[in-house]
């Protein structure tokens, strides 16, 4: 599901070219792209995406 500039979890994973259970480990630990969650779902803002992929590090917000 896309909504303007920011993606599902799973969306975000083919973003990235991983499964969606990696992001969801890498969030628990406190790594990967910074993510937001809105009622029961997790979602990641493009350009945080973007930032990752480039760099392959977190910024540190979850």
């Amino acid at each position: 599901m896309r909504q303007g500039s920011r993606l599902s979890r799973n969306d975000a994973a083919e973003f990235l070219g991983v499964k969606p259970g990696t992001l969801k480990s890498w969030q628990r630990v406190g790594y990967g792209p910074p993510s937001k969650k809105v009622g029961h779902r997790r979602y990641y803002e493009i350009a945080d995406l973007q930032a990752f992929s480039a760099g392959g590090q977190s910024n540190g917000s979850c």
